[in-house]
């Protein structure tokens, strides 16, 4: 609740043009309902009904959403028109962002259809829900997923996208929250068809102690694939699935260096999995 009201302050403080709230947030539905968001914006899910049609005057809401491994494809019906969007972000998440994005830019002039030729063009962040594809071979997406919430969006994101089973690589930082480690195992066995423990950033912790905090959050600890070392994690991941499948490399998204001891290592998720789809590395 205090978390609510820290927000709700960015709509308080400074008296907006215009206030783009999503409207399938319930805190959202409340302050509409009593009045405390000024020139509201709404997007999200496309209404059942016309309960927000007195205090949500402009809006950018979607339906018909599809999810495949192209991305996501949906219908927006905005107070500026509709529009078939096709974009190549991964996640539903990254649908209401989009929507977001809509909304604002909308209230600031920008037509619908540039905003539907920009959406067709989007790339991901770096490291942030990167899908990297070879003709042939299963999808890799790479994402800084590190805490298991994280990784749970993650995994339930590319369950929409692809018709085939899902492999999660993932590890743990050392020498940091020793709790989230079973939390993370959790998460991966709920959500992977096929789970794969590996190295994340050990530091000066011994990487097969973390491994074990890991299992033990496992409920079937004999299924999961342990491989210490990262790279040779990756490619037994790739090279175990088929080219319907995806391959989650969750943990360390942009970053291209491992912590091994004292030593900052060169190493790139992103780089290794392309080297290992395209058929460089033995």
């Amino acid at each position: 609740e205090n978390y609510a009201e820290a927000k709700l302050q960015l709509f308080s403080a400074c008296q907006p043009n215009y206030s783009v709230i999503n409207i399938d947030d319930p805190w959202a539905q409340r302050w509409l309902k009593d009045g405390k968001i000024t020139r509201p914006v709404g997007f999200g899910r496309m209404p059942a009904d016309d309960t927000l049609s007195e205090t949500v005057q402009q809006f950018v809401y979607f339906s018909d959403a599809r999810f495949d491994s192209q991305g996501i494809h949906v219908r927006l019906h905005t107070s500026w028109g509709d529009a078939e969007v096709s974009t190549p972000l991964f996640g539903e998440f990254n649908l209401y962002n989009l929507s977001a994005a809509f909304a604002v830019l909308l209230t600031q002039g920008v037509s619908l259809s540039q905003l539907v030729k920009g959406a067709a063009q989007l790339k991901p962040v770096t490291g942030r829900m990167q899908a990297i594809e070879v003709a042939g071979q299963p999808t890799c997406v790479v994402d800084y997923a590190h805490t298991p919430d994280a990784l749970a969006l993650a995994l339930q994101a590319l369950q929409q996208h692809v018709p085939g089973k899902v492999t999660c690589v993932f590890g743990c930082g050392g020498e940091r929250d020793k709790g989230k480690r079973a939390l993370m195992a959790q998460a991966a066995e709920r959500y992977a068809d096929t789970v794969v423990i590996t190295s994340d950033n050990p530091r000066g912790e011994d990487p097969l102690d973390i491994i074990n905090d890991i299992k033990a959050g496992l409920s079937k600890p004999e299924y999961a694939l342990c491989q210490p070392d990262r790279a040779s994690a990756i490619r037994e991941a790739i090279r175990s699935a088929d080219q319907h499948s995806v391959i989650l490399i969750a943990g360390k998204g942009h970053e291209d260096y491992q912590i091994i001891g004292n030593q900052r290592l060169a190493f790139s998720d992103i780089s290794w999995a392309q080297k290992i789809l395209s058929g460089e590395s033995a």
